[in-house]
């Protein structure tokens, strides 16, 4: 019968090879010597002599056999066998203790003080799917060792041949770790922490993502940091440029302010007139102006108001052929094909009534003070069998509409903060701005209250006091100091003088000392150039339809 075959070692083979040898050596009589005495037959039963190879290969054969038994009595380390596990073990802490210094050193800091150009989010996620892939691999080296140990270790009872195909699909996936789960977790403790790696890796991003939380917070700004917002306070006379000296040696606005008025009234979203405001920390609040206040001002600027005021109650139609105001506008009711007229109009006062004198007032220093008369529908006449007209219109409805309109200098009080860098605005209320008669030596108080509209000296300024006016720690109110529920009101030093040609200092307009900075002004020369761009230029016209060919009206 064959002997089976048996797979050997190197060690094995080496020491059946000395013994080949040892046995080769014996059957050569002549080339063994021995050390007690003189040689004998090789028939004579002997005793076990020493025996001395006599080769010169000994010394080699030796020194191999020690250097097997050498090799073989040194077990591989468990670091070596794992080293790439452990490098890779060791590259995740390192990758979790990036992720904890960052949000530690971002923590309670405003996120402009963030270096990166990615933010703190991508950086965060991208060190996280690092990290979970890292843990993973690890895990799924783990789970594929195991299953030897599974199927191979001394306490291991006989198991079925499938469970390697689980334990292979626990090393890919959740799915397939799921599935392992149930099968070693009352049989092998030492399998569930890389199962629960590859399980629950999924929320390691989540988690992280987490723990970043972007809340609103109030801090004082540093020695150093600048937080402000612009305002309007001085609007001088008109420069050489962008505005200039024309012929006639008035005043006129060039190209830029001139297309910038014109957007601003006809697309009044355009941005054009944004404001760029100091902000270090990109949210910044300011306090009131005065505290208590209901209003809670923040800033004031000089703007400019508008108003418009239906006046159609004051047209009338006469002999059913034309429609007229009481300023002597008008238009054709059958042949006029003007649709809408506007003019300017400085004498306003067929529009308003004796209650109306506040409006009245501030009239005098508008930019422009509008009239116009619309046709609302089209009118349209026939004749019956007695050739008689007959309007087709209803009569109930009016066909036209009229108004009177004003743009003048206002002082604006809003209430700002800023947002992520961008100013919020909200306008509280608003004051008109009224003649400077500082300059006027006279003291002709029928003179001051009526100067004619759009008649105005150049070298009146238009001025409005902000009230109540915070400089420093202190305040200062232009009204009744009893009047205003604001705290504590202190008189200042005065170091500006105005004469206010206003109702409220009617009749005798005096002159008052009050603090420069709570002073808003703008030039009499600035305010004329408005007046005349709007008034000539942009508010005063026609338009028509005329008839086309074809009978269509045309626009």
């Amino acid at each position: 019968m064959d002997e089976p075959l048996i797979a050997k070692s190197p060690l094995a083979i080496q020491v059946d090879g000395n013994a080949s040898s040892q046995e080769h050596v014996n059957s050569r009589p002549n080339t063994i010597a021995h050390e007690d005495g003189p040689l004998r037959s090789s028939t004579q039963k002997l005793e076990p002599p020493k025996w001395t190879m006599q080769s010169n290969d000994a010394g080699k054969h030796e020194n191999d056999t020690q250097n097997v038994f050498g090799s073989a009595s040194k077990n591989p380390s468990i670091m070596r066998l794992w080293s790439a596990e452990v490098i890779t073990l060791a590259v995740a802490a390192i990758l979790m203790g990036i992720i904890l210094a960052i949000l530690l050193d971002a923590d309670d800091k405003p996120q402009d003080d963030w270096f990166f150009p990615l933010n703190i989010n991508s950086v965060l996620a991208t060190l996280s799917v690092m990290y979970r892939s890292l843990l993973v691999t690890v895990s799924a080296e783990a789970l594929s060792q195991f299953k030897w140990i599974w199927f191979f270790s001394k306490r291991s009872p006989p198991r079925s041949l499938h469970h390697i195909n689980v334990f292979d699909n626990a090393s890919r996936g959740i799915w397939g770790a799921l599935q392992l789960f149930p099968l070693v977790v009352f049989r092998d403790l030492a399998c569930i922490p890389p199962l629960l790696v590859v399980l629950f890796s999924f929320a390691i991003g989540p988690f992280i993502q987490q723990a970043i939380t972007i809340y609103d917070k109030t801090l004082v700004l540093p020695s150093g940091s600048l937080a402000s917002i612009p305002i309007t306070q001085t609007v001088g006379k008109p420069a050489a440029s962008p505005a200039g000296i024309n012929s006639s040696d008035n005043n006129y606005f060039g190209p830029g302010i001139r297309g910038f008025v014109y957007s601003a009234l006809g697309y009044p979203q355009n941005n054009r007139g944004s404001i760029e405001v100091e902000c270090d920390t990109g949210y910044c609040i300011f306090s009131p102006n005065i505290t208590p206040q209901p209003l809670e001002v923040t800033h004031a600027s000089i703007g400019i108001c508008s108003q418009c005021e239906d006046r159609t109650y004051l047209a009338r139609e006469v002999d059913e052929s034309y429609v007229e105001l009481p300023n002597g506008m008008q238009f054709n009711v059958k042949d006029d094909q003007n649709v809408f007229i506007v003019q300017n109009d400085d004498d306003l006062s067929w529009a308003f009534n004796d209650t109306e004198m506040v409006s009245k007032a501030y009239l005098g220093a508008a930019f422009a003070n509008v009239t116009f008369l619309s046709r609302t529908r089209e009118i349209t006449t026939v004749y019956d069998e007695d050739r008689e007209p007959i309007r087709l219109s209803d009569p109930s409805l009016p066909y036209f509409a009229a108004g009177v309109c004003s743009l003048w200098p206002c002082l604006q009080y809003y209430q700002g903060k800023v947002n992520n860098g961008t100013l919020v605005e909200k306008k509280l209320l608003n004051e008109p701005m009224y003649p400077d008669a500082i300059d006027f030596a006279e003291n002709d108080q029928e003179v001051l209250s009526k100067v004619p509209v759009g008649k105005l000296p150049v070298s009146w300024n238009i001025t409005a006091i902000q009230s109540p006016c915070r400089m420093d720690d202190s305040a200062y109110d232009y009204g009744d100091l009893q009047a205003r529920d604001v705290g504590q009101l202190n008189h200042l030093a005065k170091d500006s003088k105005v004469r206010i040609v206003s109702p409220a200092n009617a009749p005798d307009y005096p002159v008052e000392s009050v603090p420069e900075s709570c002073v808003f002004r703008m030039s009499g020369a600035f305010r004329a150039t408005m007046a005349s761009l709007l008034s000539k230029d942009i508010f005063n016209g026609k338009c028509s339809r005329k008839k086309s060919t074809n009978d269509t009206l045309n626009s």
